[in-house]
């Protein structure tokens, strides 16, 4: 089985209504973690790790990989609207924001968390 053969493999197994769920689940988790000042997504992996042991392990390693990267967008976010870090990722978007927030208002609008997505 080639490459080709694998990536399609791995996607089958991904893309099954349980593991999706459990990606969901992960994405929520993480952004509402990544939002709040001071916790990073090794903390937000830790708290959600005694979960892990119930399931799969696709499914597990699924939804610890969602909430890593979604706290990392999320810690973003928090960044931008209260100007604050969260994790070291937002510091860039505290930046942007703390820089001249009338500018970043007028200037940006919707675009900040896009600009902070990059």
């Amino acid at each position: 089985m080639g490459v080709g053969g694998n990536l399609i493999q791995g996607l089958e197994a991904v893309l099954q209504p349980h593991v999706l769920l459990w990606l969901t689940v992960g994405v929520l988790v993480g952004m509402v973690i990544g939002v709040l000042p001071g916790l990073g997504a090794s903390a937000g992996m830790a708290l959600l790790l005694p979960l892990t042991f119930t399931l799969d392990p696709l499914s597990a390693m699924a939804m610890l990989a969602a909430i890593y990267y979604a706290v990392m967008y999320g810690s973003v976010i928090g960044a931008i609207i209260g100007g604050k870090k969260g994790a070291a990722i937002g510091a860039g978007g505290a930046g942007l924001y703390a820089f001249n927030r009338k500018a970043a208002r007028r200037h940006f609008k919707g675009r900040t968390r896009t600009l902070g997505t990059v």
